[in-house]
């Protein structure tokens, strides 16, 4: 790791490319460049590995003339909106990170002041925060796996709901049904023979537990004698 030291006071680095950071450390210094340049504006960008993104840390910040603005952007130019600026009597910003590849410093002045008034000293440097492609792909992996649980959890309660439902219906089923013992046999459709000779049609037959009767005899023949009228002897 190297440490490259990078001026705003030097027309050579406000007017070139954009600086690759690879693993290295720059320290971007508001003056010191030997009194080479002076402008009204100066822009310096600072561009990280593909996998990358950039923190900028304040070691120092002081601004008395308050013509002169120091813009940051995420971007790499130093064109529409920028993230943060800072101008006369502000404080020392601790350390700024992005989610992108590019920071790009401006200072901007009013008037030209001799690049007095002004100092500050900053420290560039990757870091193992997430790019802005990272962070997208993160929250589209969080959505989508926060859709596929709540669908997991509505397809449970379903099936528990589908599954009471049905134990419901069969126990009110089951306690409404009612017996019916099996039906007999159909009659048959040709003539049955019997087991048995029948009985004869004698009055013997009719008699229950037809067990020790005599066999039938006819009644007496009628008669008109009464024995109560027989004398009996004295």
């Amino acid at each position: 790791m190297f440490c490259v030291l990078v001026y705003m006071d030097k027309w050579g680095h406000c007017t070139g490319n954009a600086i690759s950071v690879d693993g290295d450390v720059y320290t971007l210094f508001s003056t010191g460049g030997g009194f080479n340049h002076e402008s009204l504006i100066c822009e310096i960008t600072f561009k990280a590995r593909h996998d990358k993104s950039l923190c900028l840390t304040f070691k120092t910040f002081s601004i008395d003339d308050c013509g002169v603005t120091l813009k940051i952007f995420e971007r790499s130019t130093a064109s529409g909106k920028n993230r943060d600026m800072f101008g006369c009597n502000d404080r020392k910003p601790n350390r700024i990170c992005t989610t992108e590849r590019y920071f790009t410093v401006k200072l901007e002045k009013a008037a030209l002041n001799n690049n007095q008034n002004y100092e500050f000293q900053i420290d560039v440097q990757e870091s193992d925060s997430f790019t802005g492609e990272d962070v997208v792909i993160t929250s589209i992996g969080v959505f989508v796996g926060i859709i596929v649980t709540v669908m997991i959890i509505i397809l449970v309660i379903a099936v528990l709901v589908i599954y009471c439902c049905c134990k419901k219906m069969r126990h009110s089923a089951g306690a409404n049904i009612v017996y019916n013992p099996a039906n007999t046999a159909p009659p048959p459709q040709y003539p049955v023979q019997p087991s048995a000779p029948p009985l004869h049609d004698h009055p013997d037959s009719h008699q229950p537990n037809n067990v020790n009767v005599p066999p039938y005899t006819p009644p007496p023949p009628y008669s008109q004698y009464d024995p109560s009228t027989e004398k009996q002897p004295v």
